[in-house]
């Protein structure tokens, strides 16, 4: 799950999330190249599940999200990039603000849309657009982007084995935000699910947020981090994500600028699952 990416989320709107996955192929010597390998016409589909919580001060806020969605990869570019879309086959949601539910309109304006992006061999995206018209699109813009982000962890395009211990460490300074990442992974075993023979791979992942977040509420200095720990699938012989879940809390202090207000406390929890339909 790409941290860094929902974490630029968060600092923008104060609220992250979505979904990570990551297929693989069968090396040479019997392990695992770990990197994105679509070709143009794969397509898969998948139910996609999350649950996020978000608490600043007295403000709570709460969704629940549940969709299926069908990947495709429409071309490769001469540099080895996937083009991709993900279609929104069905989606409904739900939120709750200050513990009193309300409806969302998220799942309506979203069913039966698409969207499109690139990704490279490592799950880094790209270039996130509609396809057509979407009548809500300024107000799920940055949620959809968030969750095509979360799609697809980082992987290191390198072959692993059982037993095989690796690690994933990125800084970048993105809009005014210091953002750093610590990822360590571990290939457990091969497992046996949903009736495949998959790499059972386990994940935990450390970061940090410094600097200066400009929201709509205004410029706040940011101090804080957070750690997530996530388990998925992989079924090798059709390098396709099986099933995988995931969770994640950050907490971080959010301090005026201007100097205008006291310094909050801002927490972000989720979990989010997926797997293939």
């Amino acid at each position: 799950m790409h941290a860094r990416q929902m974490i630029r989320y968060f600092t923008v709107l104060a609220m992250a999330a979505m979904v990570i996955a990551a297929p693989v192929v069968t090396g040479a010597d019997g392990g695992v190249h770990l990197a994105y390998d679509f070709s143009e016409g794969y397509v898969q589909q998948y139910k996609v599940n999350f649950k996020q919580e978000m608490f600043r001060g007295s403000f709570s806020w709460s969704a629940i999200v549940d969709m299926e969605v069908t990947e495709k990869c429409v071309g490769v570019t001469d540099d080895g990039v996937f083009e991709m879309e993900i279609v929104f086959d069905k989606v409904e949601a739900s939120m709750m603000v200050f513990d009193k539910m309300r409806d969302s309109d998220i799942g309506e304006s979203l069913t039966g849309q698409a969207v499109s992006f690139t990704v490279d061999e490592h799950g880094e995206t790209n270039d996130v657009k509609a396809l057509g018209y979407i009548e809500t699109w300024n107000q799920v813009e940055q949620i959809v982007t968030e969750l095509v982000n979360q799609f697809y962890v980082h992987l290191p395009a390198e072959d692993h084995s059982k037993g095989d211990k690796w690690e994933f460490t990125d800084e970048k300074d993105e809009q005014g935000m210091n953002v750093t990442e610590n990822w360590e992974y571990e290939f457990k075993d091969v497992k046996q699910e949903m009736g495949r023979a998959c790499a059972k791979i386990k994940a935990k992942v450390e970061f940090g947020i410094g600097g200066i977040s400009s929201t709509p509420g205004g410029d706040f200095k940011m101090d804080g981090g957070g750690e997530g720990k996530y388990e998925f699938f992989f079924d090798g012989s059709e390098s396709l994500v099986v099933k995988l879940k995931g969770s994640i809390e950050i907490d971080s202090d959010m301090t005026p600028v201007d100097g205008k207000g006291d310094t909050a406390e801002l927490t972000i929890n989720y979990e989010i699952s997926r797997e293939l339909l």
